[in-house]
């Protein structure tokens, strides 16, 4: 049978662990528990060329890192958790993405800049 300063003691830890929990919650509001381990941001990648326009270069520190857009927003619901697949049999088009797929989920000139306005296409399209 445990004594009442063993559990007093127990108690105490239990305490601490669940107050230091809040501290760095609260020290840190950007990041939650489960984020607390440091994330690896993939490199950037080329993007395979299927029309006239220059391949893309998809980085995830612009969206991940500067626009802070969770990585649950994408993957892996539009794009498999792996370099070059979207998850689909579709592939990439721009008539995907000006229909709201992929990419047009976002970029969509509300959200993010359009697709339909010839001055983004070097936003993505700058890969030779």
């Amino acid at each position: 049978m445990r004594s009442d300063v063993d559990c007093k003691k127990f108690l105490f830890i239990v305490f601490a662990l669940v107050a230091g929990l809040l501290a760095f919650q609260l020290a840190m509001p950007d990041v939650s528990f489960s984020a607390a381990k440091e994330k690896k941001i993939p490199e950037a990648f080329k993007m395979e060329k299927t029309g006239e326009s220059a391949a893309v270069i998809f980085t995830h520190t612009t969206h991940a890192v500067d626009a802070k857009i969770k990585c649950t927003v994408c993957h892996p619901k539009m794009f498999k958790m792996k370099k070059g697949k979207t998850g689909e049999k579709t592939p990439i088009t721009m008539a995907a993405i000006e229909k709201g797929e992929f990419c047009g989920k976002c970029h969509n000139g509300t959200d993010s800049f359009g697709p339909k306005d010839e001055k983004n296409c070097v936003k993505c399209h700058s890969a030779k």
